[in-house]
């Protein structure tokens, strides 16, 4: 079970109201209070924002506005141990140098501060901005931040929504109320990490598999091979085979032994020695040794009796 950090802030320091009414004066504001940034807006568009900013002695910002559309595109931070979270309800779009997305009904992203990234508001919508430091959001010695994550559809949703417009509503619990979302936005950036850790590791596994495959034929195919064709180290591909509990060793074997028995039986016209060769085996005495340990018989045994299979069925 990871151990979710509580950070709990230092007293409120600042708190005040602005009025922000053009490009110029959103751009003071974000270089004040977070970091340098650029500001766009259509040219039929005209910045209109009403914000609520409340800074703590640790360097933690909260912001919540009301914006008009715009656009906030940050090449260069000086924030390098925060991260910036936005969370919109209605739709944002963000890219960086990684990937790019939109949540078309808003939700919740998550910048690292040590990478340009942009972001866009298309319509009039309510915002909560945080900058937190990296350490407000860990499990255990990790901190789950990659330089590009958008979060919805977790199951927290509800109760983070709920907490981050709690958090103007001028009583006792902003700090507990604060310690509760990073700790909860902490278990979705762990469970998010984990999740895309495995899928990633599924796909290249996938991706090896259909390279063995389609190369069985070849009998120097060796795990050099397979990395080079998918531009990664020969460790990295080991890795990805260990994850998904084997290796190439054992992997090329059990296609060979495939592509053999599925030969055998759509390949009636050739001989057995010359599908053993087409599946990559150097010698048929070989490719018997390793049939047999999967299917406890023969080449010549396999294809007479699917043969009688086939002709009794």
């Amino acid at each position: 079970m990871p151990i979710i950090s509580m950070p709990i802030p230092n007293k409120e320091k600042l708190s005040l109201r602005l009025n922000i009414l053009s490009c110029t004066d959103l751009s003071d504001f974000m270089g004040k209070f977070f970091f340098p940034c650029f500001i766009s807006t259509s040219k039929s568009s005209e910045i209109n924002i009403l914000s609520h900013v409340i800074e703590y002695e640790d360097g933690c910002y909260i912001v919540s506005s009301r914006v008009t559309p715009h656009i906030i595109q940050c090449d260069f931070s000086n924030k390098k141990d925060f991260v910036y979270f936005v969370y919109s309800r209605n739709k944002i779009t963000w890219c960086n140098e990684r990937g790019k997305g939109v949540l078309q009904n808003g939700g919740f992203i998550i910048f690292d501060c040590n990478k340009p990234f942009k972001y866009e508001f298309h319509i009039e919508t309510d915002v909560v901005y945080f900058l937190l430091p990296k350490s407000f959001l860990c499990v255990g010695k990790n901190v789950f931040v990659n330089n590009i994550c958008s979060i919805k559809n977790t199951r927290y949703d509800d109760v983070l929504i709920e907490l981050i417009l709690g958090l103007f509503n001028y009583d006792n619990q902003v700090k507990v109320k604060l310690a509760a979302i990073t700790s909860l936005l902490a278990i979705a950036l762990y469970e998010n990490d984990v999740v895309n850790l495995v899928t990633k590791s599924e796909s290249e596994f996938k991706k090896m598999i259909s390279l063995i495959r389609m190369n069985i034929g070849n009998s120097e195919l060796c795990l050099n091979f397979i990395a080079s064709e998918l531009h990664m180290s020969k460790s990295k591909a080991q890795k990805v085979f260990y994850k998904n509990g084997t290796s190439f060793r054992v992997v090329l074997k059990q296609s060979r032994v495939d592509a053999l028995a599925i030969k055998l039986l759509s390949e009636g016209n050739k001989t057995i020695n010359k599908i053993c060769f087409d599946c990559g085996f150097k010698t048929v005495a070989n490719a018997n040794i390793q049939f047999k340990k999967i299917h406890h018989m023969s080449l010549s045994e396999y294809r007479r009796v699917q043969r009688i299979k086939k002709i009794t069925s």
